[in-house]
């Protein structure tokens, strides 16, 4: 198993976050958490990301947390920058060489539909295309575990399409996905979480 969560439960001051979750995944699988507000669906992914100390139980991870890529809720971007710039800082960041980065910033301005505007400043564009800036600086280097958290709010139907197609074709590559939303996702197995708890039983499913 590439990640397990064993019975992991967090609090943060007076507030519990998560209470007795568990589940596991191998490579290439995918799992949906849904839940209201303050479900702890992000308090889950930032555990998983090592941004969140367990209280109790464990997170395990098959791989180096450098493998592990996070696109947060609210993402932080620099307005006064543009996504080829963006794209830039964070291949930098993780050690991507110079053609490596030329290679993958293509692809994803293209797979984004950033293209036109990959010169534009961050601040001027629409909140859909700052989603996808934020989706393309998170996947500019390679990652086995992708970790996303309401990647769909701002997306038009025709960009929410699209990045399902790139899921999937990261996911039959072998990365792992757990992808948190207040939705349920058809395509996509889906658990849910109320108050800190799952309330269904994790499936093990594999990218198809």
């Amino acid at each position: 198993m590439i990640l397990q969560v064993h019975n992991l439960t967090v609090r943060s001051g007076e507030q519990t976050l998560l209470t007795g979750v568990s589940m596991a995944l191998d490579r290439g699988e995918a799992l949906g958490i849904t839940g209201p507000p303050g479900a702890g669906k992000s308090a889950l992914l930032r555990a998983v990301a090592g941004l969140l100390r367990p209280t109790a139980g464990s997170v395990e991870v098959g791989v180096g947390r450098e493998r592990i890529a996070y696109l947060a809720q609210e993402p932080d971007l620099y307005p006064d920058l543009n996504a080829e710039q963006h794209l830039a800082f964070y291949g930098g960041l993780f050690g991507l060489s110079d053609q490596a980065l030329r290679r993958r910033s293509g692809y994803l301005l293209e797979r984004t539909g950033l293209g036109p505007h990959k010169a534009k400043p961050v601040r001027t564009l629409r909140p859909s295309f700052r989603q996808m800036v934020a989706l393309a600086a998170t996947l500019v280097r390679p990652a086995d575990i992708l970790l996303m958290d309401e990647p769909f709010a701002p997306l038009s139907e025709g960009m929410r399409l699209g990045v399902w197609e790139l899921i999937r074709e990261m996911t039959k590559s072998g990365t792992t996905l757990l992808l948190a939303g207040r939705e349920r996702y058809e395509i996509l197995p889906t658990v849910r979480l109320e108050n800190g708890r799952l309330r269904d039983e994790p499936q093990r499913v594999v990218g198809e």
